[in-house]
Parts: structure tokens; sequence; C-alpha cells
């Protein structure tokens, strides 16, 4: 997945997106997750923390804003 994708994934579901690059090793030891190259947090809670398909992302969106 890629960050367009999953930009318009979050868009159609009308959620706002906030995107981070982590530019030095103080970013990634501040990341929600030990696994600091990709992670999705929503609402707190760290729902992946690692590359996943367009598919999967829309699923566990789905789950999560019921």
């Amino acid at each position: 997945m890629n960050i367009k994708n999953l930009s318009q994934i979050a868009k159609e579901k009308g959620l706002k997106l906030k995107v981070k690059e982590l530019k030095n090793a103080k970013d990634a030891q501040d990341a929600p997750s030990m696994y600091a190259t990709f992670n999705v947090v929503y609402d707190g809670k760290l729902l992946v923390d690692h590359y996943i398909s367009s598919k999967r992302f829309l699923n566990i969106i789905n789950k999560e804003i019921k």
C-alpha cells in the first residue's frame, strides 16, 4: 500500500489522515510501535504495525468505525 491509496480510502470513509515521516532516530523511538517503519493509529489505538494491502486496510477501517 502506498500513502496515496491510504489517503484515498481514508477520505472515502470521512477520516482525516495525518502522515508523519520519520526523519531521525528520535522520531522512530517516539513511534507508536517498535516497528517504526509503518504504523496506522486510529483513536489512539495501534491498528497496524507493518505494510498491508489496500483491501486489508479497508477491512480494518470498516471494523473500527462501525
